[in-house]
């Protein structure tokens, strides 16, 4: 089971944003980190058997009243599929829908691959400049 805990300083906001069950291999960790702006640290495997799990925090922090800025870090990411870069899309473009700045930020050496042999990379906001996490 993984807990969601809800930014803190947004509008509503206290406790548990969401708790589930979620598939072997990944956790989700929503974190304010200044004001307006919320970062979802992901871990493990964003798969099939998991993407639904990332979907929904992106979801629910998009719903946070007082977000503006929607980071996804992915350092801890060690393995992306095709299910996880639609997820990440999805996530930009319902930012983009709401008027949000969507961003991922330090991939993993894998997840980096990924992202770049796709085209993502600058889609999804990557920092050029950024080397992945761990080199």
């Amino acid at each position: 089971c993984v807990a969601f805990a809800k930014p803190a300083g947004l509008a509503g906001c206290g406790g548990t944003v969401l708790a589930m069950s979620v598939p072997a291999g990944i956790t989700v960790d929503v974190r304010a980190v200044d004001a307006g702006v919320v970062e979802l640290v992901v871990a493990g495997e964003v798969d099939l058997a998991s993407a639904p799990v990332l979907n929904a925090a992106i979801k629910r922090a998009a719903d946070e009243p007082g977000v503006a800025v929607l980071r996804v870090a992915l350092a801890e990411v060690t393995f992306l599929d095709s299910v996880g870069l639609s997820v990440l899309v999805a996530g930009r473009n319902l930012a983009e829908e709401r008027g949000l700045t969507f961003a991922v930020r330090h991939p993993s050496r894998q997840a980096h691959k990924v992202l770049g042999l796709t085209g993502l990379l600058e889609v999804l906001g990557v920092d050029p400049d950024e080397k992945p996490a761990g080199l």
